[in-house]
């Protein structure tokens, strides 16, 4: 943790850092790393995480008290904290349980959060969760800012509601997004 708070957020450094995280089958690959790094270092307002992990640690360092984290996972959500208290790394993390929306599951929010958020980090939840990471548009949009920018894989989605959006995410994903969201242009990295 060392080296990314004092500014060495290359690729080695990133490698270095998921591989002593210890969680590499969830872990995000060090370009999206890389991504999330660079975006949280750009936006200046509050920025909202979809899913936690080595991400949290890294906007608690790039974006201290400007990042709110939702996790489905109590003893994950435990886990993260736990990192983050023991490098002095400042997170503000909530256990949000998933909620059945009628077709997909999505964090329930039920009172957690107010909005204008600026950027939103989605890599949660897993994929595996019906409808994936759908939810974000339906449910969360509300808690977006006009200027809102939401980062996750591999593409550039522009919104008619949104000045700029960015977005990582499985094509699967992206598909339905697009379906239900004929607004919505995706283009690539």
């Amino acid at each position: 943790m060392f080296a990314a708070r004092h500014g060495f957020r290359n690729p080695c450094t990133l490698r270095w850092l998921r591989m002593g995280w210890g969680n590499e089958g969830w872990s995000a690959d060090t370009s999206y790393l890389e991504a999330v790094c660079y975006w949280a270092s750009r936006i200046r307002g509050p920025i909202l995480e979809c899913g936690s992990g080595l991400t949290t640690l890294l906007l608690g360092i790039i974006a201290p008290n400007r990042a709110t984290t939702l996790e489905h996972l109590p003893e994950w959500k435990e886990h993260v904290q736990q990192a983050a208290a023991k490098h002095s790394i400042p997170v503000n993390l909530f256990t949000a349980p998933l909620a059945d929306y009628g077709g997909f599951h999505w964090y329930s929010l039920s009172g957690l959060l107010t909005g204008d958020f600026e950027l939103v980090i989605c890599d949660g939840p897993p994929s595996r969760v019906i409808g994936g990471r759908y939810g974000l548009l339906p449910v969360a949009s509300r808690l977006l800012s006009r200027n809102a920018h939401r980062i996750r894989g591999c593409g550039i989605v522009r919104s008619g509601h949104c000045s700029h959006v960015l977005w990582l995410t499985r094509a699967t994903a992206t598909r339905r997004w697009l379906n239900a969201w004929p607004f919505v242009e995706i283009g690539h990295l």
